[in-house]
């Protein structure tokens, strides 16, 4: 790009943009709670746990105001190709006991866990957004789409073979939340 010229004589010029980006995450919370043996005890365990994952970005192969020429039998191939994703876990454990059982002792146990993973959204606000996963609505989030483009603006191009532009995108969540309470 930026007015470079390229001339390939007999084979191909090959233009190859890939990102793969990656996010793998793991939270894990626990909460553990005990009272003793007295009547009357009282075990409470609450536990929390939010996690939010955020990838922008995306991937361009393109020729720009410059001039590329193939002699003889060859191609010009544009490829952009991205395969990013995240992969996160998120485990929160709640866990209340008394003591030597006796009477009217009081247990529980309770554990929220929130997780927002988002390929190509902005969180911008942590509380809206959270408001946001469990209503569904975009209040607290803005658009940004992950860009994955092939394209040729201004240049000249002569091929003596094929001319190829393709842009693939192939992004993954892979999400695992789990919540566990005893008491």
């Amino acid at each position: 790009s930026g007015g470079s010229a390229v001339t390939a004589s007999g084979g191909n010029v090959n233009l190859n943009a890939d990102n793969n980006a990656t996010i793998s995450a793991t939270a894990t919370a626990t909460s553990v709670s005990s009272a003793g043996a007295l009547p009357g005890s009282v075990s409470v365990s609450v536990g929390g746990l939010f996690v939010a994952n955020s990838l922008l970005g995306g991937v361009n192969a393109y020729i720009d105001g410059s001039s590329v020429k193939t002699i003889g039998s060859g191609d010009i191939l544009l490829n952009a190709n991205d395969t990013s994703g995240i992969d996160a876990t998120t485990q929160i454990s709640t866990q209340t006991a008394t003591g030597t059982p006796s009477l009217f002792q009081l247990n529980g146990a309770t554990g929220v866990s929130i997780a927002l993973n988002v390929i190509g959204w902005q969180i911008n606000n942590l509380g809206l957004a959270t408001i946001d996963a469990l209503l569904g609505t975009q209040v607290g989030d803005t658009e940004v789409p992950f860009q994955v483009d092939a394209y040729i603006k201004n240049a000249t191009i002569s091929s003596a073979g094929a001319l190829t532009l393709s842009a693939d995108t192939a992004q993954v969540v892979n999400a695992t939340v789990s919540n566990t309470a005893s008491s």
